[in-house]
């Protein structure tokens, strides 16, 4: 569901810094869990918004990933990714 969300807003911002933000993000809302344990206040309710949270950003994570990855490596240099893979499977589903 934020798939189309990253990517018009990938399409604004440089994939690069939007790796660097998300992953900070993810980090203090993964980080916020045994703060918020050790301070009494994790709840089930918590746990679900920064849980719901990290997934929203990890969208990101890989919308940006896909976008950098055939950057970084020459064309003679890429490979398919592996038959037991996520994007094997994406791959095969469309």
């Amino acid at each position: 569901m934020a798939g189309p969300i990253a990517g018009r807003l990938l399409d604004r911002v440089q994939p690069r810094l939007l790796l660097g933000w998300d992953n900070a993000v993810r980090g203090v809302l993964i980080g916020l869990v045994p703060v918020l344990s050790l301070l009494g206040g994790l709840g089930v309710t918590v746990l679900c918004v920064l849980s719901a949270g990290a997934a929203t950003v990890s969208a990101l994570t890989e919308v940006a990933e896909s976008a950098v990855v055939p950057r970084l490596v020459p064309e003679p240099r890429r490979r398919s990714p592996p038959s037991g893979s996520r994007r094997a499977a994406r791959r095969r589903a469309r």
